[in-house]
């Protein structure tokens, strides 16, 4: 939204809450040009991706059955692996391929790292949070976390998902498209994804 005067007065305060609370000024950020989701997806991609990574059925492979907005999920991969790497090597995405104990961990393939992502929001230690200030220190502050960042990360979330979106996205956007498939279960899947990539904080 170009113009925020035409905001609300309580969306208003949150507006200028989060523009001089941050560290990180996003209130500039370009929006991709495109008019629906799906290109915006592509150009998003094309401009930080290469290889597989720019497909967007790719992303919807590493998404299938969990439930996860893919768009999320491309913008954690982005988060993730803002070190002038983008979305550029095998290894270099899914919590940058870190156990419990903070060994890093080769995935096997792009795909297996970029499935990881929300397998890992749907397992037992994230499966219960539903937005995505609760997955990093900066809006969660003692539980169970997916990035220690309290401010980059999240930022970085924000700002792709405004790209691609189309609107500035709220700290508590929801990640989820439906309910998570594994809540109450506990499948191998799981198991061998969540075990591999959980960073050491959720560990404790």
């Amino acid at each position: 939204m170009k113009d925020k005067s035409v905001l609300p007065d309580g969306y208003q305060i949150k507006y200028l809450r989060d523009k001089y609370a941050r560290a990180i000024d996003i209130t500039n950020l370009q929006l991709m040009s495109w008019a629906t989701l799906l290109q915006r997806e592509m150009q998003f991609l094309n401009a930080y991706g290469v290889g597989i990574y720019k497909q967007v059925p790719f992303w919807n492979d590493a998404v299938q059955g969990t439930n996860i907005d893919r768009d999320v999920v491309i913008c954690i991969a982005f988060a993730e692996s803002t070190l002038w790497q983008y979305l550029s090597t095998a290894g270099n995405i899914g919590n940058v391929g870190n156990n419990d104990r903070g060994d890093r961990i080769p995935f096997t393939s792009a795909y297996v790292g970029a499935r990881a992502i929300p397998l890992t929001l749907n397992n037992a230690y994230l499966g219960n949070y539903h937005t995505i200030n609760q997955l990093s220190r900066y809006g969660n502050k003692d539980g169970k976390i997916y990035a220690s960042s309290p401010i980059n990360r999240q930022t970085n979330v924000l700002k792709c998902l405004s790209q691609i979106k189309w609107y500035y996205v709220p700290e508590d956007f929801p990640f989820r498209t439906g309910p998570n498939p594994n809540l109450g279960t506990w499948t191998q899947e799981t198991v061998s994804f969540g075990d591999v990539i959980l960073s050491p904080e959720t560990a404790n």
